[in-house]
């Protein structure tokens, strides 16, 4: 949880990370060689100065994924079975955009992106 005293900046998240930022997968091996697990965190380092931040970083398990190449790239959206997983279908001829969408402590929508290259 992020917080602020006094006259201190608004500390509100406004961006996710997502881990690996970039990665490759084989589409032709097989499981696991042919899927990356994303994961969705808080995106702290966007804070204004100022801004006081919890020393432990919190998985987010409420976003959204999405892929921008839905038909070579498959990412899971159930907990607990396949959420933030992508399975590489096909090759790509470059990266493909992961995005993940969730809300920040005041409700507005925030996101962030990675990229998953299939080889």
């Amino acid at each position: 949880m992020l917080t602020g005293c006094g006259d201190s900046p608004d500390c509100t998240v406004t961006a996710l990370s997502i881990t690996p930022p970039t990665a490759t997968a084989n589409h032709v091996a097989a499981p696991p060689g042919n899927k990356v697990l994303f994961i969705g965190t808080d995106n702290d380092a966007t804070l204004p100065s100022g801004c006081v931040v919890a020393d432990v970083v919190v998985i987010r398990t409420d976003l959204k994924w999405t892929a921008s190449d839905p038909v070579n790239v498959t990412i899971g959206n159930t907990q607990g079975v396949d959420y933030g997983l992508t399975t590489c279908n096909n090759a790509t001829s470059g990266p493909v955009t992961i995005t993940a969408t969730g809300a920040n402590s005041k409700n507005a929508t925030i996101s962030g992106t990675a990229s998953l290259t299939c080889n």
